[in-house]
C-alpha cells in the first residue's frame, strides 16, 4: 500500500551535538503515524554517520530497526573508560581555551599522531554501525552525504551507491581536527563547508515527480537565531561557527519554499515539480563550540533525549 505522505529526513552535522539527531530519528521511526513513510535520509559530518546508520537499518530490517541502531551508535560514541574520559576532558579544555583567545601552540593535524588515531577510531565506529557490503537494491531509500573538494572548493554530494567509509570520514573531516580524506585522488574536507545537510538532491535527483518527497524534515543542531549579541571571544567564536554551518541550509530551505510557491502559483508544471512542506526539529539548548568535541556520556544522553522530545513535538503537529 502506497503511503499518503512520503518524508525525507535531513540531519545537520555538528560533532557531539548530533546526538540530538540520533534521538530525533529514534523517536520519529518509533512514532511515525500510519500513512507516513520515510523514503530518504541525508546528512553531513556526524549527521551523515547518523543518517547512514539509520538508512542501513531501514533498508535491511525496516523502520522498527532504526531506533536501536542509532541508539547503539551514540552509546558507542560516548567515552567509557577512565583513560577515554581523561583524553576527552583534555580535548574539550583545549578547545575552550582556544575559543577564549588563549595563546596555545597550534599543530597541523597532518603532524599530529592523535589526529590519525582519531580518524582510525572513527572509521572503526562507522564500520561497526553501517554494513557497507550489503548491495543497494532498486526501491531502497535514498541516502545523500556531502563533503567539499579542498582544491577547487566545489560541494560534492554522494548518493547511496557511492557512500563508503571514506566518504563518511570525508564528510566528518573537520580541517582543524583531521587530515583531509582522499576521494578519487582528491582531498576532501568536512561537509559543514558544503551542504549541511543536503536537501536539494531530494528534489533534483529524481526524474519522476512521484519519487520526490512530500515533506522534508530537517534536524538542526545549530540555532537559527540567538537572542543577544555575542560579545566575548568565546561567544563570538561559537556564533561564527553556527552561522558558517547554517548558510547553505538557509539557502536550500529558501529554494524549496520558493519552488513550492511557484508550483502552487502554477508557474512551474506539476508534471515535473510538486509542493514540498519543510518542517524543522531544532536543538534549542545553547551549547559552546567546545562541546562539539565532548563525548561525555551525560551530554550525549541529554542531547539524545532532547532529540526525542523535539520529535514528539513534531509528530504531535501531524495529528
Amino acid at each position: 500500500m502506497e503511503p499518503d505522505t512520503t518524508v525525507a529526513l535531513a540531519c545537520q552535522g555538528g560533532g557531539s551535538h548530533t546526538a540530538f539527531a540520533g534521538g530525533a530519528l529514534a523517536e520519529l521511526f518509533e512514532g511515525l503515524p500510519a500513512g507516513y513513510a520515510v523514503e530518504g535520509l541525508s546528512g553531513t559530518s556526524g549527521g551523515a554517520i547518523t543518517a547512514a546508520a539509520a538508512w542501513d537499518a531501514l533498508r535491511a530490517d525496516g523502520p522498527t530497526a532504526v531506533p536501536e541502531r542509532v541508539a547503539d551508535l551514540w552509546a558507542d560514541v560516548a567515552v567509557d573508560s577512565v583513560t577515554e574520559r581523561t583524553v576527552n576532558d583534555l580535548g574539550v579544555w583545549t578547545v575552550e581555551l582556544a575559543a577564549a583567545g588563549a595563546p596555545l601552540p597550534s599543530v597541523s593535524p597532518y603532524a599530529n599522531p592523535a589526529a590519525w588515531a582519531g580518524r582510525a577510531q572513527l572509521r572503526a565506529l562507522v564500520e561497526r554501525h553501517v554494513e557497507f557490503g550489503r548491495r543497494v537494491e532498486p526501491g531502497d531509500p535514498r541516502l545523500f552525504v556531502s563533503a567539499v573538494d579542498v582544491l577547487d572548493g566545489r560541494f560534492r554530494t554522494f548518493d547511496e551507491r557511492a557512500v563508503t567509509p571514506e566518504v563518511l570520514l570525508a564528510s566528518a573531516a573537520a580541517p582543524q581536527v583531521f587530515p583531509a580524506v582522499d576521494l578519487d585522488g582528491v582531498p576532501h574536507w568536512d561537509g559543514l563547508f558544503a551542504q549541511n545537510p543536503p536537501i536539494e538532491p531530494f528534489l533534483v535527483e529524481p526524474d519522476d515527480v512521484a519519487d520526490k518527497p512530500d515533506e522534508i524534515w530537517v534536524v538542526r543542531v545549530n540555532p537559527a537565531r540567538r537572542e543577544s549579541e555575542p560579545r566575548s571571544e568565546r561567544a563570538i567564536a561559537d556564533r561564527r561557527d553556527e552561522l558558517a554551518a547554517d548558510i547553505s541550509l538557509t539557502e536550500q530551505i529558501d529554494f524549496v519554499e520558493q519552488v513550492t510557491e511557484w508550483v502552487e502559483a502554477e508557474w512551474l508544471p506539476r508534471s515535473a515539480y510538486k509542493p514540498v512542506t519543510v518542517r524543522q526539529l531544532v536543538l534549542s539548548k545553547p551549547l559552546s563550540l567546545a562541546s562539539r568535541v565532548d563525548r561525555d556520556p551525560d551530554l550525549i544522553d541529554d542531547l539524545f533525549e532532547r532529540g526525542r522530545a523535539a520529535a514528539v513535538d513534531l509528530l504531535g503537529e501531524l495529528d
